[in-house]
């Protein structure tokens, strides 16, 4: 008889650790000064701890960023249906809550690296069957362009203005009329 083997709490507790402290230091110094000594030495773990685990401070990063989006993925786990009104909804609610993070990421020019998890997973995990590829990475892109853009503005946007733009984008991409190519012609 086999038996299912135990995950380890403190080896997810150890990881976490090294996690929440590259966080902490990308706060005070650049991501590509953040060093193995630098992290371990800001948990307060010994760097066979963090070899045990990790081979880079990229797979720390990594590691956080995946944890992060299976949080938004569970967000949306107790919804029977979802739509594209809540998804934006639950989607801005989430990363207004995140908005610091969000910024160290984007003052170190990381925001690609959350993109690359982020997008595969909710598409994989959510989205993928409700909508045609090239519909959903429009959309994505478009909700993902409007967060790293609230970002960059002096006054953060309310997460019920960014719906409302979003809503008001969909509904002005879906009724739009032609546009009349003589205006760019010479």
């Amino acid at each position: 008889m086999t038996r299912k083997r135990q995950a380890n709490p403190q080896k997810a507790l150890s990881k976490q650790w090294l996690a929440d402290a590259l966080v902490r230091l990308l706060a005070t110094m650049p991501y590509q000064d953040i060093t193995i000594t630098a992290i371990t030495a800001e948990a307060d773990l010994a760097r066979r701890t963090f070899y045990r685990h990790f081979a880079t401070v990229d797979e720390v990063l990594a590691y956080d960023l995946t944890g992060i989006c299976q949080d938004f993925i569970d967000e949306l786990a107790d919804l029977t249906e979802l739509d594209f009104e809540t998804l934006i909804i639950r989607f801005f609610t989430f990363w207004n809550e995140r908005r610091e993070f969000l910024k160290l990421l984007q003052q170190n020019n990381l925001e690609y690296r959350l993109l690359q998890v982020f997008m595969p997973q909710l598409r994989d995990r959510l989205i993928g069957h409700l909508a045609e590829t090239d519909i959903y990475d429009f959309i994505a892109g478009g909700l993902w362009n409007l967060l790293m853009g609230s970002l960059r503005s002096e006054t953060a946007p309310t997460t019920a203005e960014l719906q409302a733009l979003a809503l008001r984008i969909l509904q002005h991409l879906s009724s739009t009329p032609k546009i009349n190519q003589a205006h760019f012609k010479n």
